[in-house]
């Protein structure tokens, strides 16, 4: 389950260990494995370059709760902020080149209502935008992905727009997926089987790198180079 590590010790630690141990290490990165971010993967290839805008209308969640704690929770950028991080990461198909991140002025003690702008080295850039100040009653997650005249739009991992010179075609799933059964299957398969499980671990480790390095944009007020 995620996060990963908690900090950049935990997180080389946790690299150490793997290299040393030479065997699979999985994380619950599970919205790579929606069906409808993967069909968004058929129709917009990995080679192309992407704008992608993800929108988390998160919620509030009290002062006191557990997950704003740093030695527990890791507060909501490394507990739940990394899912998009790892997706927006999936969708581009490259690595995180540059960092800058933003916090809202009057709540960014518990940075729970951030930007994140991220540009990656095949030239695609995304947008984070995981906001707590919003309000139940519009849909939870948003995902927009432009890309040479296509646009493609995940409403809430409910139903998918997609958008072409031909018109728009919509697809409406009958229950929400986030990814979690296809998720498990996957793991099960590779339990059972053998060979190597569905998220590769350097791309495990990169999702990770870039939530931490999130959290030092915003603390040091400036762009990240990210390097490994």
């Amino acid at each position: 389950e995620k996060p990963l590590a908690m900090n950049y010790n935990e997180l080389e630690a946790i690299r150490t260990e793997y290299e040393k141990a030479g065997k699979g290490l999985m994380l619950g990165f599970n919205r790579r494995f929606s069906t409808l971010t993967l069909k968004m993967i058929q129709l917009i290839t990995r080679e192309q370059k992407k704008s992608i805008n993800i929108r988390i209308n998160a919620g509030a969640v009290p002062p006191d709760h557990w997950v704003h704690d740093p030695e527990i929770g890791g507060g909501r950028i490394i507990g739940e902020v990394c899912h998009f991080i790892d997706l927006a990461g999936f969708i581009a198909g490259s690595r995180a080149k540059n960092i800058h991140a933003f916090a809202l002025s009057t709540n960014s003690a518990k940075n729970d209502t951030v930007t994140i702008n991220i540009e990656y080295q095949n030239g695609s850039i995304a947008s984070i935008c995981y906001f707590s100040n919003g309000n139940s009653n519009i849909p939870k997650e948003r995902v927009e992905v432009f890309s040479n005249s296509t646009v493609i739009l995940i409403n809430d991992f409910r139903s998918m727009n997609i958008y072409t010179q031909m018109g728009c075609k919509k697809i409406k799933l009958r229950t929400q997926d986030k990814g979690h059964s296809r998720q498990f299957s996957l793991i099960c398969d590779t339990l059972s089987k053998g060979g190597t499980f569905p998220i590769p671990f350097n791309e495990i480790y990169h999702s990770s790198l870039v939530t931490l390095e999130t959290l030092r944009s915003i603390n040091e007020k400036r762009s990240i180079s990210i390097s490994e």
